[in-house]
């Protein structure tokens, strides 16, 4: 068992404990929430300029290309080749293709198709020895449906990379064909977006098994488990989205899209952990001040149990004396503050429970506990209430012979003993004795207390009596002692039940017709030669017919109607 003083301390320090917790834990979430705000703001600006580089990038492009077309030179190259298939003029093609892209700066490769989206040329240097299909004619469909004959597109390159695509037309002044220019989203690109917004940069494309990493400005250790994170979260995010690795960092990310569209996207990321690294320093430190906060509490804390446990000792020895029954003791506490007046009101609270003991005491003497329980509870004063009860009156059969055969001591002995089993039986049924009168025994079910099924606790009671009584007697045989055979009669209605007799003095009863008629059917036991005879108020309200075995009717002493009765089926509850 602890005791008082420690259980203070640990409540005390709990408190404290809790306290610089959550405090802690208010830091970290607020530092969470900026860590994320700023991260947001870096994200949503790094769009901003990664759009704006991108469209930049795009137009250059476009422009180059255009310039190539208008190009008088290269028309006429172009113009001048016969055979696309001759290696030497298809080198000298792509001579000049590459002495072009050199000039744009800005374009990674340059690529001619034949109006019938034949690879004419191309400065990749694929191998391809002869005109072969072009491996994007939706980007030359766009440009056919566009206002100004041009499209752009991010398409997947043969080997894995990822390309930005601008197709213009080659104009001889007809439109003869198409100058496609392209630069590499990269790594390197990837790198030089990260250098400028200082946030890590990815080009996804989006293929049947799922969104791969093209390209990126992750290390390359760290590409692979930003690919299994991609796997499991999908590509339908919208907004800023959570991934998480496989070394429980987490990366906030959202997608930018690409200028001139097609099957890719960007991935602009910052990771949260990265992010939370400054804050790491000032939550060191509260951890520390949070355990020498707890240390100074603890000292503190015993220093105030100290001087609380000892009156609070005292009070909890004599709650036990209380517990044990001893009354006669009192609480001596010395100190003249709040203890002290505690110490003086728990005395007198001794000696009032003291008194209200002794009255209980010799109250439940007199009358059962529920009816004790309704007297303390009720005002002191004459007056009742209709209630619907059951009432079940017993008496002794042959008692008036058994009387006479015995010595007062020795047949009073007996009833004790017959009372005591049946008033055990009878509260255990949730019933109450009223009274004992003589050799008889009023009980009531269903008041003070009310409950709904008094009638069928009524009717097992007098099962269980019946069996009770067969073990007794069985008992008495043994013994050479003559037997106890009982009488019951049950009946069901209104009464009136509350105290009753004079102001100075009155008992807990009830009275009614009910009772009249419990009592004369117990009367009828002897005619109709059964030990239990019930009447049919009791019956209906019962609820098991199957214990019931009608008698037919009666007419008691007292009632001008007959009454139907019934009696317990052998086995019957």
């Amino acid at each position: 068992m602890t005791r008082f003083r420690d259980r203070l301390l640990v409540h005390l320090l709990l408190l404290l404990a809790v306290v610089l917790g959550c405090n802690f834990l208010l830091v970290r979430v607020v530092n969470l929430e900026n860590a994320r705000r700023t991260i947001d703001e870096d994200l949503h600006s790094a769009a901003e300029v990664f759009d704006r580089v991108l469209r930049l990038r795009l137009d250059k492009l476009r422009l180059g290309a255009r310039l190539m077309s208008d190009d008088w030179a290269f028309r006429r190259l172009y113009g001048g080749t016969e055979d696309f298939s001759d290696p030497l003029q298809r080198r000298t093609l792509v001579s000049g293709l590459e002495n072009y892209r050199t000039r744009m700066r800005d374009a990674a490769f340059l690529q001619l198709v034949s109006p019938d989206d034949e690879l004419l040329a191309d400065t990749m240097e694929t191998g391809q020895t002869a005109p072969g299909p072009f491996a994007f004619p939706m980007l030359l469909r766009a440009a056919e449906e566009a206002d100004d004959y041009t499209a752009a597109r991010f398409e997947a390159q043969p080997d894995g990379s990822l390309a930005l695509l601008v197709a213009v037309p080659l104009l001889l002044p007809e439109p003869s064909g198409w100058i496609v220019a392209g630069f590499l989203a990269d790594d390197q690109l990837a790198a030089n977006f990260r250098g400028m917004t200082g946030v890590e940069v990815s080009f996804v494309a989006e293929t049947a098994a799922g969104p791969q990493l093209v390209a990126s400005s992750l290390e390359p250790g760290l590409r692979a488990e930003m690919r299994e994170a991609l796997d499991a979260a999908g590509s339908g995010a919208r907004g800023l989205f959570d991934l998480s690795v496989s070394d429980d960092d987490t990366w906030i990310s959202t997608w930018a899209t690409l200028p001139g569209g097609g099957q890719a996207r960007g991935l602009l990321q910052q990771s949260l952990s990265r992010e939370l690294a400054p804050f790491q320093r000032l939550e060191a430190t509260l951890q520390w001040l949070t355990l020498a906060a707890l240390l100074v509490s603890a000292l503190l804390a015993v220093w105030l149990a100290l001087g609380i446990s000892r009156p609070v000792a005292e009070l909890a020895r004599g709650v036990r004396r209380i517990a044990e029954g001893r009354y006669d003791e009192p609480v001596v506490v010395g100190a003249r503050d709040e203890m002290g007046q505690l110490a003086s009101a728990f005395n007198g609270m001794a000696r009032g429970l003291q008194e209200r003991d002794r009255v209980r005491d010799l109250l439940g003497k007199n009358v059962s506990p529920e009816v004790a329980a309704e007297l303390m509870r009720r005002p002191a004063a004459l007056g009742g209430e209709e209630k619907d009860v059951t009432i079940m009156f017993t008496d002794v059969r042959g008692f008036t012979g058994l009387s006479e055969a015995s010595v007062p001591a020795d047949l009073l002995a007996t009833l004790n003993g017959y009372f005591t089993e049946l008033t055990r039986v009878i509260e255990a049924h949730g019933g109450i004795v009223d009274k004992y009168i003589g050799d008889a025994v009023m009980a009531v079910f269903g008041a003070p207390v009310e409950t709904s099924d008094h009638a069928r606790s009524a009717v097992a009671c007098a099962a269980e009596i019946r069996r009770v009584l067969r073990a007794y007697n069985a008992a008495r045989a043994e013994a050479g002692q003559a037997r106890l055979d009982t009488g019951m009669g049950l009946a069901s209605g209104k009464v009136v039940a509350g105290n009753m007799g004079s102001a100075a003095r009155y008992n807990y009863t009830v009275i009614g017709d009910t009772v009249n008629l419990a009592a004369r059917l117990q009367d009828e036991t002897k005619a109709f030669k059964v030990d239990c005879v019930i009447a049919g108020s009791t019956a209906a309200r019962c609820g098991h017919p199957e214990w019931l075995r009608p008698l037919g009717e009666v007419t008691v002493r007292g009632k001008t109607e007959a009454v139907g009765v019934f009696t317990l089926r052998d086995g019957a509850a």
